[in-house]
């Protein structure tokens, strides 16, 4: 999972980002840095299941990206 700032201002080089599962928090913010013209932040992989909820607020921005998890079949058996 990654969250991406695609316009920051150029004189911000980190931010603190939230995940979000159906509403609840998981975890700590984390920080995320500037990499050429965007600000990012991976979290490593995990599980999140089908029909979740899933957004991402970076601090001090009034906007939430947000998306649902779709089951899309077993691809590893293509």
């Amino acid at each position: 999972m990654t969250a991406i700032w695609v316009n920051p201002p150029g004189r911000i080089t980190t931010r603190k980002v939230r995940l979000f599962l159906n509403g609840h928090q998981l975890g700590l913010a984390q920080t995320a840095r500037r990499v050429g013209k965007t600000i990012s932040y991976h979290w490593t992989g995990f599980d999140t299941g089908t029909d979740t909820k899933v957004c991402v607020r970076f601090e001090e921005i009034g906007r939430v990206a947000c998306d649902t998890t779709k089951y899309i079949g077993n691809r590893a058996s293509l």
